[in-house]
């Protein structure tokens, strides 16, 4: 039984989510509307965690979806390429390389536009960072574009 209760335990979490957030740095005026977090754990090793987003700065807005790849060893992710299905290559922009403890994290975004980020309110959407040390593959479920659409609609009526 006490076997039972530890797996419920591991397995949890590759279904876990972080809040939703609408938030406005004082520093760049940038506002962020983003999902809850989905967190996909790859191997013993790795885990992605993706958000989608909406970030708006005077009229200019930016639709992507947020991307953090984090390795449990000292061997960063180094994403080279991020695909879709139907083998079509995507835009990913690597932001920042992070050293939490011994772990070794590469934040960055996937560029989309707005009638994707709305079509994929509907549809989710499947895609693969590939890195030097793995592959990373996840479906973003369409209830987090439409919760990120949703606070965005919500600041900007």
């Amino acid at each position: 039984m006490r076997f039972v209760g530890v797996i419920l335990l591991l397995a949890l979490p590759a279904c876990m989510t972080h809040g939703p957030v609408t938030r406005t740095s004082p520093f760049t005026g940038v506002t962020l509307h983003r999902s809850a977090t989905t967190i996909r754990f790859i191997d013993t090793v790795s885990r992605l965690e993706v958000a989608a987003t909406v970030m708006t700065l005077d009229g200019h807005e930016r639709w992507v979806v947020k991307t953090f790849v984090t390795r449990r060893d000292k061997n960063y992710p180094a994403i080279g390429s991020a695909w879709s299905l139907g083998q079509r290559r995507i835009d990913y922009v690597a932001d920042d390389h992070r050293r939490i403890g011994n772990d070794r994290q590469e934040a960055g975004h996937i560029r989309l536009d707005r009638e994707f980020f709305q079509r994929a309110a509907r549809t989710g959407f499947a895609f693969e960072l590939i890195g030097l040390r793995g592959r990373y593959s996840i479906t973003v479920p369409p209830d987090a574009f439409a919760e990120a659409l949703s606070l965005y609609r919500a600041a900007n009526p």
